[in-house]
Order: structure tokens, then C-alpha cells, then sequence
């Protein structure tokens, strides 16, 4: 018990590979399209899907606003046992995202040739565009709530539909597009993404038959929760922006003292920095939690994830940094890069540019926290270092003096400044608060025990929390309540999955009350619960135990059982 993985920390491990997976696609829906139309049609259809991406880009955009407050608004209020107002943002984001996909498919049905004429574009350019925006502005109608169920579907803790659904996405995606692309031309590459679409969203479908399920949809629309919602969408909403900003910057460098024969290096170099979006996994994962923890005021569960949360984030972008060093030869291919000059530069720039990324994977996890704790302006601030200013300055420094090696130069050094910046902004402005939490510090009044439940680990269990009450004066009786509470409920959940290993978490938090929480990854059950159906001698007698406590509440927490009682504190 003494060295067990924390119930939290284990919780987000199994999240994690699931959000993984989310961004992968995220990264590939997006490049998807321009490789296949490169490998299997021609430039001019590569250019065409150029054009037109700026719109896919603006619906990302205005759909992550929505989508991204309600992924840690929704289990905040879960953590505060507030389940019907986590279900009016839950229906809010769906109703907002139905709104922007009819909204996004009229425009474009309306204004594609204005569109077109405005980007001043013609020939087989032209007709590939035309070809495509008007089929792939169906799947721009169910992007937006298909994206919002998939999200919210994860933040419920259904990591294995979540799953199953990302990697059709892809897979559907990539495998219908390139089969009709052969018939079709650049329809069947559109047409590839809307049945992506499709099948992904019938897929996350299934989660709301599933038993686990907590999200109901109740008519709920409020201008005051948007905008509460889109405080905190704000900061993974500016990636987009920034990212458009640096890029067309450099774009201009080059084209001023290059010329274009360099610009395909930039493309293939800009498509290897978009992997480091991969490391939003980590806050897709930790999100969920975090936010639970902050809803019950939990300064040590908090702090026991941002640190796994730095680990991983270490991990990751020490793997994906080794990754991309050797395998920097194989991307300039999939763009058809063949001049030997340009190719061997995209090569050069992939290997100079790839160390960032150790740094970037901190900056994402730093940012996510600091949103989820509602440091809102400092995760702006840290965004802001993270995306654009330091490596804009770099760029601008070391491009006059290394020519066009210091702009890769420049995007390798720009993130570790902006990560130093960082660190010593938060322990100078907040040198009064609990660096680098920043929140306050409630861990000497928090015990918590995680554990596979057997016999001899709950009598561990109870002995412990007997000396934690002990020690804090707790009147005899209210400490016996407790311990009867702790050792019969968790046998009870024992009794409720025969023949299986259940991991467990029991914490005490002394508060204004004494605050008993019970999380454990078994059949979902209501011990709360009074006229619960009573299979056995224990569950009649913690049913009748439920009689003793008025303060109690169940709600499956991103697909955990969690149990919270509170016990008014009477000291000796």
C-alpha cells in the first residue's frame, strides 16, 4: 500500500494513450488530404487543398473555442458533484457545434466562388478546389459536433470507444480517400473525409448505451456559460492563430531572400513542428482529472498529477525529438521534394528544428495546467512565449547572421527561451503562492490510500486512517463511524466484482467537515443509495449505514465509481 501507484495518476495513465491517439489524428486529418492528393493526383491538386484550408482552419478554430472550456468545465462540476449543470455545458457545446457546422456549410455552399476570386486563383487549380470544397463541405456540416461528442465522449472516461473511434477516423479516412480518389479524382479525396466522419461519430454513438455514460442532453443555451466556456477554450483556440502568424512570417523571409525554390522546405519543416501538437495528449489526459480534483479541493491530487504530467511530457518529447532526427529523410518524400539542394536543406532544417520539441512538450503540459486551475491570463501569457514571440525574435536574429539555417536555428532555441521565461516569470509574480502550483496548499490535511482491495489491505487501510483521526482529536464516535464506513464499504465493493483485482483509492480530507471519498475502477454501484436491490448480509448493512449519513453523494467520475461522504467534525 506504502508504494502504490496513486488511483489518480494511474487513472491518467490509462487515459493517456486514448488522447494520444486523438491527436495523432488530429495531426493526420489534417495532412491526410494534401499527401494523398501529392502521392497519388499532383502539385496542382496540393495547391488547391492549400487554398482551401484556411477554412478548415477557421472551423477548428471556432469549434475549439466551444469544445475545449466544456472538456474542464464539464468534470469540474462532476468534482463538485454538480452533474446537472456539467450536463447544461455538455448540451451547450452540442447545440453551439450543430450551429456552426449549418452555419459553415451555408457560407461555403453561398460564397465558394467569392472565395476563390478573393484568393485569385484559376486554371486546374481552381477546378481541384471547386471539386473539393464541394463535396468536403458536408463533412464541415458534422465536423463540429462530431468533434465535440468525441471529445466529451473522452472526458466521460470512455477511453475505449474514444479510441476505437479516433482510429477509424483515420483509417476510414485515409483508406476511402485513397481507394476513390483512383475513381474519383480530388472528390474521392473529400468524400474520404465525410465517410471518416460518418463512421466516427456512429461509433462514439454507441457510449450513450454504455452503463458508465453520464452525459444526458437537456435544452440548455446561455451567452453567460458560453463566454465561460470560451475563457477557457481561449488558449488551445490561439495555437491555430499563432502558428498562421509565425508561419506566414517566415514565408515572407524567405520569399524576400530566397526565393520560392526554398518555400517546399518551410512546408515540410511546418508539417514536422505540427507533430508537437501530439503533446496536448498529456493535458487531453491530465484535464479531466485535474479538474475533478479542483471541483473537491484536492491540493494533493492535484500536485501528484502535474508532477506524472512533467515525466511524461519529458518522455514524450525526448521519443518524438529522436524519432523525427532519423527519420527527418523520409518527409521531404512524402511532399515529392527532388531537387537535391532543396532536399537536402528540408533534411538539414527537420534535424536543427527537432530538439524544440523536449520543450514544447513542457510548454503544452504548463499551459494545460495552469487552464485547468483557472490561471487564465498566465496560460495566455505562457502561449504566447510558447508560440510565437521568443522564436519570432530568434528567427529575426539569427536569419541576418546564419542566413537561412538561423530560421531553423531560430524555432530550436525560441522554446527553451520561452520554457526559461517561464519558469522565472511564475516563481518572480507568484512568489507568495505555492511554486509552481500555485494553489493553495491543503496536503497536511489530506491522506490518501490506494490499493488492489484485499482483506489485508483494507484492514491497512482503516488502521491508518484510525491513526490519522487519532492524531487529529476526532471524538471517539464520529471516528468509529468512519472506520466502519471504510472497512465495510470497500468490502462491499469487493463482494461487488468477485474474481476480480479492483484498485481502489480512500482519502480523508479534513475540512469544515471530514470528507471521505472511495474511488475504485469495478462495477459501477450506488452505495449511497437506500433502496438499492440488497444481495447480501454487508449490503444490508452498509444500506442501513447510509441512514446514518444525510451528506453523501455517488457519481461515476470519467468512468470511475466515487463515492463522497462528509462527517461533521467533533473534535475531543
Amino acid at each position: 500500500m506504502k508504494n502504490s501507484t496513486p488511483f489518480c495518476v494511474k487513472r491518467y495513465k490509462s487515459l493517456l494513450f486514448a488522447a494520444a491517439i486523438e491527436q495523432i489524428v488530429a495531426v493526420l486529418v489534417v495532412a491526410s488530404d494534401s499527401i494523398i492528393s501529392g502521392l497519388i493526383l499532383n502539385e496542382a491538386a496540393v495547391a488547391a487543398l492549400t487554398v482551401v484550408n484556411p477554412i478548415f482552419l477557421t472551423l477548428t478554430f471556432l469549434s475549439m473555442v466551444v469544445t475545449y472550456g466544456t472538456e474542464i468545465l464539464f468534470p469540474y462540476e462532476v468534482g463538485k458533484m454538480n452533474l446537472k449543470k456539467a450536463n447544461e455545458y455538455f448540451s451547450q457545446s452540442c447545440i453551439v457545434s450543430v450551429i456552426l457546422g449549418v452555419l459553415f456549410f451555408t457560407l461555403v455552399s453561398l460564397f465558394k466562388d467569392v472565395f476563390f476570386s478573393y484568393m485569385k486563383i484559376d486554371g486546374e487549380v481552381l477546378e481541384y478546389a471547386d471539386t473539393y470544397l464541394s463535396m468536403v463541405k458536408w463533412a464541415y456540416l458534422i465536423a463540429p459536433i462530431a468533434d465535440t461528442m468525441g471529445s466529451m465522449i473522452y472526458v466521460d472516461g470512455d477511453e475505449l470507444i474514444s479510441t476505437i473511434s479516433n482510429a477509424y477516423l483515420i483509417i476510414g479516412n485515409i483508406g476511402a480517400s485513397i481507394t476513390l480518389t483512383f475513381f474519383l479524382g480530388i472528390k474521392g479525396v473529400a468524400m474520404g473525409t465525410l465517410i471518416g466522419y460518418i463512421g466516427s461519430s456512429l461509433i462514439n454513438f454507441c457510449h450513450f448505451f454504455r452503463k458508465n455514460c453520464t452525459l444526458r442532453f437537456a435544452w440548455h443555451f446561455s451567452f453567460k456559460d458560453l463566454l465561460h466556456v470560451s475563457k477557457f477554450s481561449i488558449v488551445d483556440s490561439l495555437v491555430f492563430v499563432l502558428t498562421g502568424i509565425i508561419s506566414l512570417f517566415v514565408q515572407k523571409i524567405i520569399l524576400e531572400n530566397y526565393g520560392e525554390t526554398f518555400i517546399p522546405v518551410f512546408s515540410v519543416f511546418i508539417t514536422v513542428i505540427e507533430l508537437t501538437f501530439v503533446f496536448d495528449c498529456v493535458g487531453s489526459a491530465n484535464s479531466p482529472i485535474l479538474s475533478v480534483f479542483r471541483g473537491e479541493n484536492n491540493s494533493k491530487g492535484l500536485k501528484q498529477i502535474f508532477n506524472s504530467s512533467l515525466k511524461t511530457a519529458i518522455v514524450l518529447g525526448a521519443i518524438l525529438m529522436l524519432i523525427v532526427f532519423f527519420a527527418a529523410p523520409l518527409f521531404p518524400v512524402l511532399y515529392g521534394i527532388e531537387t537535391p539542394e532543396v532536399y537536402e536543406m528540408a533534411v538539414k532544417a527537420i534535424r536543427i528544428g527537432c530538439p524544440s520539441m523536449i520543450a514544447l512538450s513542457l510548454l503544452f503540459v504548463i499551459t494545460s495546467y495552469y487552464l485547468s486551475i483557472e490561471k487564465i491570463g498566465l496560460s495566455i501569457f505562457i502561449t504566447l512565449l510558447k508560440d510565437c514571440i521568443p522564436t519570432l525574435l530568434c528567427i529575426l536574429i539569427f536569419s541576418k547572421f546564419m542566413g537561412l539555417s538561423g530560421i531553423w536555428f531560430g524555432f530550436a532555441l525560441g522554446p527553451w527561451i520561452a520554457l526559461a521565461i517561464s519558469i522565472l516569470f511564475v516563481k518572480l509574480a507568484y512568489k507568495n503562492q505555492d511554486f509552481p502550483y500555485l494553489i493553495k496548499n491543503h496536503d497536511a490535511n489530506i491522506f490518501s490510500w490506494s490499493f488492489y482491495i484485499e482483506d489485508s489491505e483494507v484492514v491497512k487501510v482503516r488502521d491508518a486512517a484510525d491513526k490519522v483521526l487519532t492524531e487529529h482529536n476526532i471524538n471517539p464516535k464520529s471516528k468509529n463511524k468512519i472506520l466502519v464506513l471504510i472497512e465495510e464499504a470497500l468490502m462491499l465493493i469487493k463482494d461487488k466484482n468477485p474474481g476480480k483485482k479492483v484498485y481502489a483509492e480512500c482519502t480523508i480530507m479534513l475540512e469544515d467537515k471530514i470528507k471521505i471519498v472511495f474511488r475504485d475502477d469495478g462495477e459501477i454501484f450506488d452505495m449511497t443509495d437506500t433502496d438499492c436491490e440488497i444481495s447480501s448480509f454487508r449490503g444490508f448493512f452498509v444500506s442501513s449505514l447510509m441512514e446514518h449519513y444525510s451528506d453523501k453523494a455517488n457519481l461515476t467520475t470519467t468512468s470511475y465509481d466515487r463515492n463522497v461522504f462528509r462527517e461533521t467534525i467533533i473534535h475531543t
